[in-house]
């Protein structure tokens, strides 16, 4: 009888660990992008609140799913928590801003924004539009 019962505590903690994990695995729900592609500004301004958020799941989505896009906003794109040139990236963008009016032709548009560690320095994103969503495309 001694022998069962000690047979038995090992079984029945690995039991228990076994539903511990699965019900952490189950609880652990898979995030959906909130991302509105609806618009160039929109797209941008998902770079900026990246930044300030350091909330970096959309930006893996934001580039031209055609790869046509150029090496800085493929570097944008890839920024996550662990990635080389976070801190930079941080820094150049978490005060970003829109900064005039966005000019669309076709298929492609041109967003004028201020970045780096200041916010003042001025730049043009182009965004390419493949089929109703906008994407980075160069800068």
């Amino acid at each position: 009888m001694n022998f069962n019962v000690k047979l038995m505590r090992p079984i029945s903690n690995l039991f228990l660990i076994s539903i511990i994990i699965v019900l952490a695995a189950c609880s652990q729900k898979k995030r959906k992008s909130q991302l509105d592609f609806s618009g160039p500004g929109n797209v941008l301004q998902a770079v900026f609140s990246a930044a300030k958020s350091q909330d970096f799941f959309e930006l893996s989505g934001l580039c031209d799913p055609l790869k046509k896009n150029d090496g800085d906003t493929t570097d944008i794109c890839q920024i996550n928590k662990d990635h080389k040139d976070k801190k930079s990236f941080l820094r150049d963008f978490k005060r970003g801003r829109i900064n005039g009016i966005t000019r669309v032709l076709g298929n492609r548009a041109r967003v004028p924004f201020l970045y780096g560690s200041r916010g003042t320095i001025q730049e043009i994103m182009h965004l390419v539009r493949r089929g109703e969503k906008w994407y980075l495309y160069k800068y």
